[in-house]
């Protein structure tokens, strides 16, 4: 078998196997990212869990290993049920930093609408959950700031989880150190104008929903600004018999942006940004 030669990518095999903090075997690799890779791994006392791994070179750069470990403290500080749970954070005997998430089974959205158009009553499903997310997050001055297919994902049970909040600002000052005015983080596709421009201090809660709209298709984006900044009501679809679109008590998304409108005037997302 000829090596691979990414030299990123021969480490990331070539740690299966082992075990990390005394605790963690990686059982298999399952993905590679510019910034990390993902493992399938089994704690000592049997559970299985995820492990994300940032690679050993961009762990030597202290921003980016605070960045990346944000990704934990701000998805437990929102504390929802649609986002994927950080259990720990750890370094590697190697010196790289990783944290260990909540093992999701099914496939991402991006994964999910590669080779089919999906229904527009399940992109209308997906967009709701996902403004419940995002409703909850403004609540608590977080802004995830990379809202795309490749970080909502579906899973087996048929929920959306929202992935990766390593370059989320949040208000709390602490925290939101690791992002300045001036740098671009982000995926060009789904970012309104000030992300793309590096204007940090006008970056809030709207940019994840204009993302939110560009992630849909034109009916499902539009449906989005009226509830988002209009607080018109939920719009009504037909579903399938016992199928749950929200959570018994979640709080009604109009009122949490009806409330929030007290704030100065939304801007709405382009039609550019529908698709």
């Amino acid at each position: 078998m000829v090596d691979d030669p990414d030299p990123v990518v021969r480490e990331a095999k070539a740690r299966v196997g082992n075990v990390l903090a005394k605790k963690y075997r990686l059982e298999k690799l399952l993905g590679i990212g510019g910034m990390a890779a993902v493992y399938l791994a089994t704690h000592r006392n049997g559970n299985r869990v995820a492990i994300k791994i940032l690679h050993r070179e961009v762990s030597l750069d202290g921003e980016a290993r605070s960045r990346f470990l944000l990704e934990g403290y701000t998805a437990n500080k929102l504390d929802h049920p649609d986002t994927a749970r950080v259990l720990d954070d750890e370094i590697a005997e190697d010196g790289s930093a990783f944290l260990v998430v909540e093992l999701l089974e099914g496939e991402t959205y991006e994964e999910r609408a590669a080779n089919r158009r999906l229904p527009h009553r399940e992109v209308m499903e997906m967009a709701h959950a996902l403004l419940d997310v995002l409703a909850a997050a403004a609540d608590k001055g977080i802004v995830h700031r990379d809202i795309k297919p490749e970080n909502l994902f579906h899973t087996t049970s048929g929920t959306l989880k929202v992935l990766d909040f390593g370059i989320a600002r949040v208000g709390d000052t602490r925290m939101a150190q690791a992002t300045r005015t001036g740098l671009v983080f982000g995926t060009p596709a789904f970012m309104p104008p000030e992300q793309a421009l590096g204007k940090t201090k006008e970056i809030d809660h709207r940019t994840d929903i204009w993302a939110s709209c560009s992630n849909t298709d034109a009916p499902t984006c539009l449906a989005i600004q009226r509830r988002s900044f209009t607080g018109a009501r939920r719009v009504s679809l037909e579903r399938p018999a016992g199928h749950r679109l929200r959570r018994p008590g979640a709080s009604p998304l109009s009122r949490r942006y009806r409330a929030r409108r007290r704030a100065p005037p939304a801007r709405s997302p382009p039609r550019t940004g529908c698709r």
